[in-house]
């Protein structure tokens, strides 16, 4: 209740309630966009639940995602876009009870698309992977239409655009680590597409920037388990970079990532194949 005694709506009503703001007015777009934003700011606010949004309701964002208005400022639209990825990444992070009809809505697609059309602008590209590594993480529908349109090798690229925006390369590997996580197909497109390497560049390039290592570290703790990361002898140089920079209580999460990330490394080091003529303990000697 509120400071008046009042009872304050759930916050699925309240979005509900810019839901149908948003398809009641669909054709005006400062208010898609600025109900894409309440979204994504509401649902924010209270913890992960299983309750369900109105379908037809989020579906107003995938609409607004989608939608060419006519008339338009680009800064306007490009506003709009980073609204609306925003809010779909609010929804599938925070309401997963939705992650079956999110599926079903095509986001992946748009997101894609949109991305594409946008490619010199890194806040909208950073909103855009930010709502792919929550529907990702949700969902693994959402990981295989992502292989499907191509999206590693455009967020490999973008990375590499953006390479000196930290908030960037944060995003990017924090999606890597999402898609790798228990799906071997992406674990390899990744590795293939340039991906891992990427990581190793993001951290090597903002050493000492927490979120950026505790992102590509989660990635390799994630995504160990593919031979040809673990090929990748350098990727585990930065993990150990990472983790002798940081001491104490505001390393814990670093270290803790960290460690996982080397037992992943030695625990999957099977074969001499895989472990491209070392055992796990020469291979870690050699760092």
């Amino acid at each position: 209740k509120g400071a008046h005694g009042k009872k304050i709506p759930q916050s699925a009503e309240i979005i509900n309630q810019v839901c149908r703001a948003m398809i009641n007015h669909k054709c005006i777009q400062t208010i898609q966009s600025l109900g894409c934003l309440a979204i994504y700011r509401c649902t924010r606010l209270v913890p992960i639940t299983d309750q369900r949004l109105a379908e037809d309701g989020f579906a107003a964002v995938i609409k607004a995602l989608g939608t060419r208005f006519a008339v338009i400022e680009e800064s306007e639209e490009a506003a709009l876009i980073r609204h609306a990825f925003l809010a779909l990444a609010s929804i599938s992070y925070w309401y997963p009870g939705n992650k079956d009809a999110l599926l079903k809505l095509g986001a992946i697609e748009l997101i894609e698309e949109r991305i594409l059309e946008n490619d010199s602008d890194e806040g909208l590209f950073r909103a855009g992977v930010k709502a792919l590594a929550c529907l990702c993480a949700t969902h693994p529908g959402h990981k295989e239409q992502i292989l499907q349109v191509g999206l590693i090798k455009i967020v490999v690229d973008s990375m590499d655009k953006f390479a000196k925006i930290a908030e960037v390369q944060r995003a990017g590997c924090l999606f890597f680590a999402r898609m790798a996580q228990n799906h071997s197909l992406s674990k390899a497109r990744i590795a293939a597409d340039g991906g891992t390497d990427q990581v190793i560049r993001a951290m090597s390039q903002h050493k000492g920037v927490r979120p950026v290592e505790e992102a590509g570290i989660l990635y390799f703790a994630m995504a160990c388990e593919n031979p040809a990361t673990r090929r990748k002898v350098a990727g585990l140089k930065v993990v150990l970079k990472a983790m002798q920079t940081l001491k104490g209580n505001e390393g814990d999460g670093i270290h803790c990532q960290g460690c996982l990330a080397i037992s992943s490394f030695g625990f999957h080091c099977t074969t001499p194949v895989d472990r491209g003529g070392f055992t796990p303990r020469q291979s870690l000697d050699k760092l």
